[in-house]
């Protein structure tokens, strides 16, 4: 999915995008800005999943499937593919949130 780029003008509170700055890493504050709002829409992109999955199974494995959607989404945002042998996990998220995927 490519980006669409907008120049935009918005009155911020200067103090949480320096924040938000050194808690990132990153250098300009667009980086600071992009990369926040990339944290919140994954942050929704998990809930909904795990929403989706709730009431099917143990509480153990909801945990560890919210460690496999963790890998699943950084490997989305990040362009990379999921290498695994966990095949029933990852096809499962994969009908819930797509992202690249070879199972070994």
């Amino acid at each position: 999915m490519g980006r669409l780029i907008r120049h935009k003008h918005l009155k911020l509170d200067q103090k949480k995008i320096d924040q938000a700055k050194t808690y990132l890493g990153v250098k300009t504050e667009s980086e600071a800005i992009d990369q926040a709002l990339e944290f919140l829409i994954a942050e929704k992109t998990i809930n909904n999943t795990l929403r989706k999955i709730r009431g099917k199974g143990q509480i153990k494995k909801m945990i560890g499937l919210s460690h496999d959607i963790l890998i699943a989404l950084t490997a989305r945002t990040i362009g990379a593919m999921v290498i695994t042998a966990n095949r029933q996990d990852f096809e499962t998220l994969q009908g819930l949130c797509p992202f690249h995927l070879q199972v070994v």
